[in-house]
C-alpha cells in the first residue's frame, strides 16, 4: 500500500501526478506524451526563462496551475508568484482556481494542509498572502500590459512569473500594441529573484510580433513548440483532438474566411487566410555580401536555404532600388522604406539589407543618397505623391551636386494601378522560388504572410518599386591577378559600415 509520504514525495517530482492526485476528475482522458515534456520544462528550476507554444485545448493552463502549487509547496524559501494573462479577467480565473484549491480541495488539504482564507494575511480578488509550513506565499494576478510596479512591494522579488496566453485579438491589433506588451514583459523580468526566479510564458501564436513568436529560439530562452499535426505524421493528442475534429474545425473556419485562425489556434502557425498570396513554403533564403568593383556589382553567396557552400559563389548582379517614403512623419504613421535587390542572369532576386524607420524626409533622403553611393544601383524609383515629389526632387539635386545620378529618378513614379493589383504581381516571383531573403528579414516576412491584413505593407511596397524594369547583368566576374584587389562589403540592416575584402 502506498503511504501518504510516498505520494507526497512523488507529487513533488511530477506535476501531472500532482494534478491527478488533487483533481482526478480533470484527467478523464489518457495523458499525452507531450505533457511529460511540457511538465518537465515547467518544473525545471535550473531553467530561468522558458516559452511554450501549444494549441488551444492542450491543457497547458492546467499544468501551469499545478506548477504554481508545486513551486509553493516543494521549492525552498518564501514564494512570490505573478500570474499574468491576456486580460485581467483571465488572470483572475487562474488565481481563483488556486484559491479554491487552497480553501476547498479536500484531497489537497488532506495531503498538504489548509491554507485558505481563514489563515491568510491577505485574501483579495487578485492577491493572496498566506503563511504556511512551506514558506510565506504571495500570489498576485495581472493582465497583459498592466505594469507590475505597484502590484508588488519594492523589496519583493519574484520566484515564479507565469505568463499565460499573453495576447488575444484585442491586444494584437497594431505593431505598437505588441511592441509595448513585449517591452513591458522584458521590463518585468527585472523583478525576478536573481537566485532562483523563473519565468514561464505559455501561449498560442497570433501574429509574427506577438510575445511567444518573438521568444521562439531567442538567445537565453528555452522554447518548446507543439502543433496538432506533428512532423512525424502523428497527432499531438488524438484523444482530445481527433483527425475528424480537426478537419471539421478547419472547414468551419475556412467557410467563415478565417482559415488563419485554425492554423494559429490548432497548429501554432502564423499564416494568412484562404486568399493568402505569399506562403511560407515559397520562401527561400540566402546569406552573403554585396561586392563592388568599380561600377560593377556582384554578390558573394555563402549559403542558400541554410546549405553552406564549401567555397563561396560569386555572381554578377545588377542592383535595383525601391523607395517608399512615409506619407507622414508622425510616430503612428507608416515607415519610410529603402529596399534594394540584386538581380542575376538567371532572374533570381536577392534581397539586400533594407532600411525601415520612421524618420524625417531629409534623413530619409540622406539614407537614399548613402545607399546609392555604396550599392551602385542601376535604377531606382521613389514613389512621388504629395510631399514625396519634393523628396524626389531634393534627392536628384543632391546627387547632381555630387556628380552622381540614378536612372529612374528623372521621372515621377506614381503607380496608377490599384495597390492590391500591383502587389499581387509579385506573387509569381515567390511561387517560382526566384526571391531569396536574408534570415533576419522578419518584418518583411510578416508583411508577406499576413498580406492583405497586415498593419503595414511598406516593405512590400519598397520591394515592388525595386522590381520595376529589371535588367539582367551582362558583365562577368573574373579573378584579379594581383593580391591587392579590393571590394566593398556592405552588411547589416540600415548599416553604414563597410569593410575591405582581399581576395
Amino acid at each position: 500500500m502506498v503511504t501518504k509520504q510516498e505520494i507526497f514525495d512523488k507529487c513533488g517530482k511530477d506535476i501531472i501526478l500532482l494534478g491527478k492526485t488533487i483533481n482526478p476528475k480533470a484527467y478523464y482522458r489518457p495523458t499525452p506524451k507531450f505533457h511529460t515534456q511540457l511538465a518537465r520544462l515547467l518544473s525545471d528550476t535550473s531553467i530561468r526563462q522558458a516559452s511554450i507554444e501549444a494549441p488551444r485545448g492542450a491543457a497547458k493552463s492546467t499544468l501551469c496551475v499545478n506548477e504554481v502549487l508545486r513551486h509553493c509547496i516543494y521549492d525552498e524559501g518564501d514564494k512570490v508568484v505573478v500570474i499574468q494573462s491576456k486580460t485581467r479577467k483571465e488572470a483572475l480565473r487562474r488565481i481563483t482556481k488556486i484559491k479554491n484549491t487552497l480553501s476547498h480541495n479536500h484531497a489537497f488539504i488532506e495531503l498538504y494542509g489548509y491554507f485558505g482564507i481563514k489563515i491568510s494575511d491577505t485574501w483579495r480578488e487578485d492577491e493572496i498572502r498566506v503563511r504556511t509550513p512551506y514558506g510565506y506565499w504571495t500570489i498576485v494576478s495581472v493582465g497583459t500590459g498592466q505594469p507590475l510596479r505597484g502590484v508588488l512591494e519594492d523589496d519583493t522579488r519574484i520566484t515564479l512569473y507565469y505568463f499565460d496566453d499573453p495576447q488575444d485579438e484585442d491586444n494584437c491589433v497594431t505593431d505598437d500594441q505588441m511592441d509595448k506588451a513585449f517591452d513591458k514583459m522584458l521590463g518585468s523580468l527585472q523583478g525576478l529573484d536573481m537566485r532562483n526566479g523563473r519565468i514561464r510564458v505559455v501561449g498560442t501564436p497570433l501574429d509574427f510580433k506577438c510575445i511567444v513568436v518573438r521568444l521562439r529560439n531567442a538567445p537565453g530562452w528555452t522554447t518548446l513548440h507543439f502543433k496538432n499535426h506533428q512532423d512525424d505524421g502523428t497527432l499531438l493528442w488524438p484523444e482530445m483532438h481527433s483527425q475528424k475534429f480537426l478537419d471539421e474545425k478547419k472547414e468551419e473556419l475556412k467557410s467563415f474566411g478565417k482559415l488563419s485562425k485554425y492554423y494559429s489556434e490548432y497548429e501554432c502557425e502564423i499564416v494568412g487566410d484562404e486568399d493568402q498570396l505569399f506562403r511560407p513554403d515559397d520562401m527561400r533564403y540566402w546569406d552573403g555580401d554585396l561586392l563592388i568593383r568599380g561600377d560593377e556589382t556582384f554578390i558573394k553567396i555563402y549559403s542558400l536555404n541554410k546549405v553552406i557552400f564549401s567555397e563561396p559563389i560569386i555572381k554578377a548582379v545588377n542592383v535595383f532600388q525601391g523607395n517608399d517614403p512615409a506619407s507622414s512623419t508622425k510616430q503612428s504613421a507608416d515607415y519610410s522604406v529603402r529596399f534594394s535587390i540584386a538581380y542575376d542572369e538567371e532572374k533570381n532576386i536577392y534581397c539586400l539589407p533594407y532600411f525601415r524607420q520612421r524618420v524625417t524626409p531629409m534623413a530619409f533622403a540622406d539614407e537614399i543618397i548613402r545607399s546609392i553611393k555604396e550599392e551602385k544601383p542601376k535604377r531606382g524609383h521613389i514613389e512621388s505623391t504629395n510631399y514625396q515629389e519634393m523628396l524626389r526632387q531634393y534627392v536628384r539635386e543632391k546627387l547632381k551636386e555630387q556628380n552622381l545620378s540614378l536612372p529612374g529618378l528623372e521621372t515621377k513614379f506614381n503607380p496608377r494601378t490599384e495597390k492590391s493589383a500591383r502587389l499581387e504581381t509579385l506573387q509569381p516571383f515567390f511561387e517560382q522560388h526566384k526571391v531569396f531573403l536574408k534570415e533576419d528579414m522578419k518584418e518583411f516576412e510578416n508583411e508577406l504572410f499576413t498580406y492583405p491584413r497586415s498593419s503595414h505593407d511598406d516593405l512590400i511596397d519598397g520591394f515592388y518599386y525595386s522590381t520595376r524594369k529589371l535588367i539582367q547583368p551582362h558583365h562577368l566576374y573574373q579573378e584579379e591577378a594581383t593580391d591587392d584587389m579590393k571590394y566593398f562589403l556592405f552588411y547589416g540592416q540600415g548599416s553604414q559600415s563597410t569593410a575591405w575584402l582581399r581576395s
